[in-house]
């Protein structure tokens, strides 16, 4: 029998065959990785927060109004937390679950000389002075 016919009839058997996704499954789990680690850490934090204040899912969904099934997808750290969500967290257990650094003021008004730059806010002769004054400050 050649070679194919004897993979027709392996096909024909097997009911065809499926071209693999292990590659778009794979990119895809590399851009959900940073939110799903953050997303775990967070569950961690809610279920220590509930183990010190001798609360249960149940009563936290109660407390935020929601369903016992949302706070087991929180707590699982399998849910893209909302800021919305992770606000009315916060509050509900009065804890801190994320930090936003600030930026300094040099990084400030690198923001806002840029932007004068792009929109065109700003002659020559000043982006010179501008840009040379902050390369000083750096």
């Amino acid at each position: 029998m050649e070679a194919k016919n004897k993979y027709e009839l392996l096909r024909q058997a097997t009911g065809g065959f499926k071209q693999s996704t292990w590659i778009e499954e794979t990119v895809q789990k590399q851009k959900e990785e940073g939110w799903r680690k953050n997303s775990q850490l967070v569950a961690i934090r809610i279920l220590l927060t509930l183990r010190s204040k001798g609360m249960n899912q149940n009563e936290l969904a109660k407390i935020m109004r929601v369903s016992p099934q949302q706070v087991s997808k929180w707590v699982k750290g399998s849910e893209n937390l909302t800021f919305e969500t992770v606000s009315r967290l916060e509050k509900a257990l009065d804890i801190s679950l994320m930090e936003i650094v600030n930026p300094s003021k040099k990084e400030c008004k690198m923001v806002i000389l840029m932007n004068k730059i792009r929109y065109g806010l700003m002659n020559v002769d000043s982006i010179v002075v501008e840009t040379m004054a902050y390369a000083d400050c750096v």
